[in-house]
């Protein structure tokens, strides 16, 4: 398989296992709430977030921030790890 392929492979994992922390941790977080506090909160995001939305075009450039960092990353992350398995492999060859 090629570096570059085995590295975006190595980093879609390396980001899906921080997803599922993060998500789990959340959970955790708030679990340990209470389903009054939980409904609370929620309600004042409702309120927050839902009753008075943000213009469209605020959405769409944060969206597009958000998705350029963690596609830059997950670039950043991906050629690292090809990097290393050339630098690697090309070790393995002169010895």
């Amino acid at each position: 398989m090629k570096p570059r392929a085995l590295g975006g492979i190595i980093a879609a994992v390396i980001f899906g296992i921080l997803l599922a922390v993060a998500i789990h941790m959340d959970h955790q977080k708030r679990g340990q709430l209470g389903r009054e506090e939980f409904l609370a909160k929620q309600a004042a995001r409702f309120d927050r977030h839902f009753t008075k939305p943000d213009p469209i075009g605020i959405d769409i450039f944060v969206c597009v921030l958000i998705s350029g960092a963690f596609f830059g990353a997950y670039e950043l992350v991906a050629f690292g790890i090809s990097k290393a398995f050339r630098s690697a492999g090309s070790n393995d060859i002169g010895s």
